[in-house]
């Protein structure tokens, strides 16, 4: 059975800052699910991540620096 979930959130900042949060709503994402994290900034070093309080696996698939 397919399971389409199309954004379980956003967050932004007008400021610098190292770390931003989304709370994901009551009965979270099913387990098996593919989560596509977009982060964008002006860095030009750094390597950006994603974690969750679930202690999960994400892989940085490509990144791109731009001035």
């Amino acid at each position: 059975m397919a399971i389409s979930v199309t954004s379980i959130g956003t967050n932004s900042s007008a400021v610098a800052t190292t770390s931003l949060a989304i709370t994901v709503g009551a009965g979270g994402v099913p387990s098996g699910c593919l989560i596509v994290g977009f982060l964008s900034n002006r860095a030009t070093s750094g390597t950006p991540s994603v974690a969750d309080s679930a202690s999960n696996t994400y892989t940085l698939i490509s990144q791109v620096y731009r001035n």
